[in-house]
């Protein structure tokens, strides 16, 4: 007894085989993953407190910033 006859793709029942499911699951997953934007890594290096200070927290006369310690610093080196 076959399952599937030799003229259609489809099973006795209408359903369609396991193949067609497979493809439509990895087409859907490479338009997701080609979806996504790529984003390239940047390797940082100097010190933190130059690196914070580049960026603009509002005026420098609001005192917002406070130096890292120096514990701050050593996780900061180790993680970069």
């Amino acid at each position: 007894m076959h399952l599937f006859g030799s003229e259609t793709t489809n099973t006795s029942n209408g359903a369609r085989p396991l193949v067609f499911y497979v493809i439509i699951t990895c087409l859907l997953f490479l338009i997701t993953f080609f979806s996504f934007p790529s984003k390239a890594l940047t390797i940082m290096s100097g010190e933190l407190d130059r690196h914070l200070k580049s960026y603009n927290y509002g005026t420098k006369a609001d005192n917002r910033w406070v130096m890292p310690s120096a514990h701050d610093q050593l996780t900061f080196e180790k993680n970069v």
